[in-house]
């Protein structure tokens, strides 16, 4: 890390974010006696276009978009693609948020995985700015299933009983997910789908 800059209370604009990108380069060609030879930033359209004016200025440096970014657009294309699959993402996501919120539910899924495997793996949370996380989030729910379904099992009726109304409902909907045969297809399905574009990124991201 050169420097870190606080722009909340400049423009956003490709002017203002040129300048911070102009600042950035004598800093380090001055100060650490580095060339620099490109400058990536997202695809947003002031970074494209403080990207084609920094270009103007300093024709050696190259400029492309950032592949991270560009691999995870494409996730999130495919994530607006309601087809037959595509719902079941969405049921995955609300699973997860389920699993996550349920304190008792979560010490129970430990013992279960304590008796069963030895360890415990954690439930993981997809988070959109995290390039690579839906693919881990789906990864864990599939290794995770063993021990919902073993859960749903055990304790379905007593999962069910207690809460309002409203608790009642999202748990009975989270129990007839982890039940659905279909909905396992289809996440195996999405994890199949994102593991080369997830390699991709890490790929991409690295330094």
């Amino acid at each position: 890390m050169i420097k870190v800059h606080d722009a909340s209370m400049d423009p956003h604009t490709a002017e203002e974010l040129l300048k911070q990108m102009l600042d950035a380069i004598s800093r380090i060609e001055t100060k650490w006696g580095a060339s620099v030879l490109a400058c990536t930033t997202d695809t947003s359209g002031e970074s494209r276009k403080a990207r084609r004016l920094l270009r103007e200025q300093l024709p050696h440096i190259v400029v492309p978009n950032c592949l991270a970014h560009q691999w995870n657009l494409i996730v999130g294309d495919l994530f607006k693609v309601k087809d037959d699959y595509g719902v079941y993402g969405d049921m995955a996501q609300e699973l997860i948020t389920w699993l996550r919120s349920k304190t008792r539910v979560l010490a129970i899924l430990r013992e279960i995985q304590m008796v069963t495997i030895g360890k415990t793996l954690a439930v993981l949370r997809a988070v959109l700015t995290r390039w690579m996380s839906h693919y881990l989030a789906y990864r864990r729910l599939l290794e995770l299933r063993p021990a919902l379904e073993l859960l749903v099992t055990m304790h379905e009726a007593h999962l069910i009983s207690g809460g309002d109304v409203r608790s009642r409902r999202k748990t009975q909907i989270a129990i007839a997910t982890i039940k659905n045969v279909t909905f396992w297809h289809a996440l195996a399905r999405w994890k199949t789908l994102l593991e080369p574009i997830s390699l991709m990124t890490n790929v991409h991201q690295a330094a």
